[in-house]
């Protein structure tokens, strides 16, 4: 395929440029999403059990509720039940005041009520909260992957145009040698087309689920004024919102919403209850949950939370299209809808993203190399300096929380997020004071280290309890992520050994800036 040099050249700059710009933050987000798809495995790695929604479970939110109620009076206009799943290992009521600020709460052992956001010592969360946000809390986080998501797009975009000329040729080449640039060109370029209808789907969605909320504010303003709001909540909710009567009435136990919702939806599996006005006569509860067999599987049935009147249903063919779209759109993001085969194929597809921003940043600097004889420039050092102190950083910091969650540092008050972005930090600071080689080097070795760790914390965590350890998937994988860290270590090393001239992964000792020496090998 012909295409003009000067619109080549355009979309190599805007190719270059956005993988750069989103590149570090994108690693993150792949590399914690290929983590993601396995958060229920993850969840009992962690807790030893899987969790269940138990009969006992769905007896404790009706008094959740109602202590939640009589102890915080703003949680009146409304407040959210998440039940036991993937995440949560308990029934937890979480609601907000008119500050916007974020309450938790759940009842203790003795009944009573116990403040508190549980979901910082858990894993799976955290994993979540890093993939979705960049571990960035709040509505910062959200826009900023929806931001990135779509400068991805256009990297995605540009990159095909750029590698179209060549596609027939290069497509499944893969030319191992002495040229380790071009078998990283290479890999680079085959991962990034082979798997582009996936990439174009996580960008898209990711963009969706990101920005949706804002967007659907700020439309709602530009367009409606003053009923934007009120039309928003018309989409977002199955019924209307209800006025409060002023009387009081009891809530209507959770196991009897359950079997209402079922005859609705069969092997409907709730996740979330929505109240509005609870303890009110006029209150309404919004169960939320899976129905099985389809691909968008997000329902919900809308009750009178006092009457158990079903007052909307939404399942699969039968609810708004935006809601529709959205349910479908989550589903496809996170690879919930197939079963095993769907989650390590989207594994893979994680890890393999994370590589391409990784290798990106590395051609970068090398074709860099090809410019000058001398020395790397400053700024070439400090992003090689950027890039592996974050991408190794996470390889790192992930692993870590593992261990952390194992060893019971969560019992000792100390934070999972802060746990990782320390870690991260500590890389930063170390590929700060290393040369990049050596520093690439070494920080894969820790991560080789700590990936080892994972089952060797569970066998620590077996003798402590006194219970017979087994290996799980999760130390499997673990096993094959030591060595593979300790093969790209290994490889890091040899190339430190090497002299090329004038590149950013040159060691000191061993650079030579001019001469037969420097281009007698090839990056």
């Amino acid at each position: 395929m012909k295409i003009q040099a000067d619109t080549l050249r355009t979309f190599k700059v805007v190719h270059t440029w956005t993988g750069l710009l989103a590149g570090l933050v994108l690693f993150l987000a792949f590399y914690a999403g290929a983590f993601t798809v396995f958060r229920e495995d993850i969840s009992v790695w962690q807790a030893g059990a899987p969790h269940r929604l138990t009969d006992e479970a769905m007896q404790d939110v009706t008094p959740l509720v109602e202590r939640v109620i009589t102890a915080h009076p703003e949680s009146r206009s409304g407040l959210m039940i998440n039940l036991p799943d993937a995440h949560e290992g308990g029934v937890e009521a979480v609601w907000r005041n008119k500050e916007r600020d974020t309450f938790h709460a759940r009842l203790g052992a003795d009944g009573a009520l116990q403040l508190g956001d549980a979901g910082g010592q858990r894993l799976s969360v955290v994993i979540d909260n890093l993939h979705r946000t960049a571990g960035i809390p709040g509505l910062g986080g959200e826009l900023l992957l929806g931001t990135v998501a779509f400068i991805y797009g256009l990297a995605l975009v540009s990159g095909v145009i750029l590698y179209l000329p060549v596609l027939r040729r290069d497509l499944f080449a893969l030319r191992i040698g002495t040229n380790l640039k071009l078998l990283w060109q290479d890999a680079h370029n085959s991962i990034g087309v082979l798997s582009l209808p996936f990439h174009i789907l996580f960008a898209l969605t990711g963009a969706v689920m990101s920005l949706h909320d804002p967007l659907l504010v700020g439309m709602n303003v530009l367009i409606y004024g003053e009923e934007g709001k009120s039309h928003l909540m018309r989409t977002v909710m199955p019924v209307a919102m209800p006025k409060p009567s002023g009387e009081q009435a009891p809530l209507l136990p959770a196991t009897t919403l359950l079997s209402t919702a079922r005859q609705q939806i069969p092997d409907f599996v709730p996740q979330h209850l929505i109240y509005l006005h609870p303890g009110d006569r006029a209150g309404v509860v919004t169960m939320m949950g899976d129905q099985g067999g389809v691909l968008g599987h997000s329902s919900r049935v809308a009750m009178s939370a006092v009457t158990g009147e079903v007052l909307a249903v939404e399942v699969a063919g039968a609810r708004p299209t935006g809601t529709s779209a959205l349910s479908s759109l989550a589903a496809l993001h996170f690879g919930d809808y197939g079963g095993r085969p769907v989650q390590w194929l989207y594994f893979c597809l994680g890890m393999a993203g994370a590589f391409l921003f990784y290798s990106g940043n590395l051609m970068w600097l090398e074709a860099r190399r090809k410019r000058r004889a001398q020395t790397a420039a400053w700024h070439h050092q400090a992003l090689a300096r950027l890039t592996m102190g974050v991408c190794l950083g996470s390889c790192v910091g992930i692993p870590v929380l593992f261990i952390a969650v194992k060893m019971g540092v969560a019992g000792l008050g100390v934070g999972l997020m802060p746990l990782f972005w320390c870690t991260v930090v500590l890389a930063l600071v170390w590929s700060a004071l290393r040369p990049p080689v050596k520093g690439a080097r070494e920080l894969l070795a820790a991560a080789a280290a700590a990936t080892a760790g994972i089952p060797l914390s569970s066998v620590m965590a077996a003798v402590t309890v006194q219970s017979t350890w087994r290996l799980t998937g999760i130390d499997l994988a673990a096993l094959a992520g030591v060595l593979f860290f300790s093969v790209l270590a290994r490889q890091v090393g040899r190339r430190a050994r090497q002299t090329t001239g004038g590149s950013v992964w040159d060691a000191p000792a061993s650079a030579a800036p001019t001469g037969k020496t420097a281009g007698s090998h090839s990056e």
